[in-house]
């Protein structure tokens, strides 16, 4: 891995960096980013209610408020445009609902799309709780999804047709299906009710229509195929989908992004000073930050390679945090052990916030991730990192936000790490740049404006236009 030299740097946006900020650790200073008053807006995190153990039907289709930990509220204002036409969004995410009490990847992304969408002034309609997620791939369980599926459709746009018509929606989106998690609602009721139909990160890959989840991958391309639009978060390999959506007009790409109002004004030097209080922290030494729930499989798997690539960092003078918790946690604290962690367990969004601020560099090998949303959030506080190629190579600026390495490689992670700890004017620099960079490419606002574009160009069908899939211009 080669890496720019220490006494330059790579190069970096804004002013260079000044020597007199290569201190013995990042400078400590309140992390604020004001957005102009014309882009401000209020983010709702609320108390979600119970979600049903298992899959129900549920009609009562409503305005959507984005819920959270804490306390809900709509949003206020949207981004000015030139033309609105009016437009009612049936919202559905077959593997996590946005209110979900659970929280997980799939939930976040569910209410950030949800938000972005209400962002645009777009009101939307939480469609339905049905959820269709088989994790272990039991074929009765798929069958009995498959059978319930299309029963809830149709009562759903009998609900939907009852409704008066400024009410009923005007295109159908799905956010984050999967063969494991298919979409048997959104296809037969944007046929029936003649509205466009918008797919958002599916997961799909054409060897699921064969093995365990099969019937859900089947779902998958015939979904996809009826799809106006197939919105890609990660990028992804387009040649994966090209059987199944040949016009390459019907693909369009969305940058991952999140609500950096969270970040701002937070004072990181009282945050930093009451925390090595309470927990025993020596404040002059630089602090290393991992975020993630301990789950078997590929999250087990990042804290082992986190492990050994840590443990041949040399001098280890450094203190390691870990925010996470789950089933997993004793093969989390063995991998982990020689390095002697403090661990903080989960964290809700708001106490997340100024443990990102507090810390010096977020590091997480990220194996087999599409893409990392703590990676986001630490540089949206102004924190570099040091991330594994596959969940970073979406939301990390390489060498000017903070440093990729080769997915698996320990030794490259070790020496990244231990290339920034002996160089904390550089890292503090990327940290300045990934706050300006987060929120010009990964903001909600940004991703808004995007979602604008793609959404006004379809035109429901059942209006004298053309189908979805014609309505679907090219995806700029």
């Amino acid at each position: 891995m080669v890496f720019p030299p220490a006494a330059s740097g790579p190069r970096l946006w804004g002013s260079p960096v000044s020597p007199a900020r290569s201190a013995a650790h990042r400078p400590r200073a309140k992390t604020a980013f004001p957005l102009p008053p014309s882009l401000r807006f209020i983010v709702g995190w609320g108390s979600a209610g119970k979600a049903p153990a298992r899959p129900h039907i549920r009609l009562s289709c409503r305005p959507y408020s984005v819920l959270s930990d804490d306390r809900s509220r709509s949003f206020h204002g949207c981004l000015p445009v030139a033309s609105r036409p009016p437009m009612t969004v049936a919202f559905y995410a077959p593997q996590k609902a946005p209110d979900d009490p659970v929280p997980s990847g799939d939930r976040q992304l569910s209410r950030l799309m949800m938000a972005a969408i209400n962002r645009i002034g777009r009101p939307t309609l939480l469609a339905s709780h049905f959820r269709s997620f088989d994790k272990t791939g039991d074929a009765d369980r798929q069958a009995r999804l498959a059978a319930l599926g299309p029963r809830v459709a149709e009562r759903l746009i009998g609900h939907l047709r009852s409704l008066p018509p400024t009410r009923r929606p005007d295109l159908w989106f799905t956010c984050a299906p999967s063969a494991r998690a298919p979409d048997w609602l959104g296809p037969p009721v944007a046929e029936a009710l003649g509205i466009p139909y918008v797919i958002a990160e599916a997961g799909f890959e054409p060897a699921s229509v064969e093995g365990p989840w099969s019937l859900g991958g089947r779902q998958m391309s015939r979904a996809l195929a009826q799809a106006g639009r197939v919105i890609r978060l990660n990028g992804g390999d387009p040649a994966q989908l090209a059987p199944i959506v040949p016009d390459s007009r019907r693909l369009a790409s969305l940058q991952p992004f999140i609500d950096t109002a969270r970040f701002n004004d937070v004072d990181a030097d009282a945050v930093r000073e009451a925390m090595a209080r309470s927990h025993g922290l020596d404040p002059g030494r630089p602090w290393l930050l991992a975020v993630a729930m301990m789950r078997s499989g590929r999250k087990v798997a990042s804290y082992r390679l986190l492990g050994r690539g840590l443990r041949h960092v040399p001098g280890r003078s450094f203190h390691l945090l870990v925010a996470g918790d789950g089933p997993a946690r004793p093969e989390v604290e063995q991998a982990l052990s020689p390095l002697k962690p403090l661990y903080l367990g989960e964290l809700g969004p708001q106490r997340l916030v100024p443990l990102y601020a507090a810390c010096d560099l977020l590091v997480w090998p990220a194996l087999g991730e599409s893409f990392g949303m703590a990676l986001l959030e630490a540089q949206a506080a102004g924190v570099p990192v040091v991330a594994g190629q596959s969940g970073a190579a979406s939301v990390v600026h390489d060498e000017k936000t903070g440093l990729i390495v080769p997915e698996g490689d320990a030794d490259a992670l070790a020496e990244a790490v231990a290339f920034l700890l002996l160089n904390p004017g550089l890292r503090h620099t990327m940290g300045r740049q990934a706050a300006w960079w987060v929120q010009r490419e990964h903001s909600l606002e940004a991703a808004a404006w995007r979602l604008q574009s793609l959404l006004q160009d379809l035109a429901p069908a059942g209006d004298g236009g053309s189908s979805p899939a014609e309505a679907a211009g090219p995806a700029r």
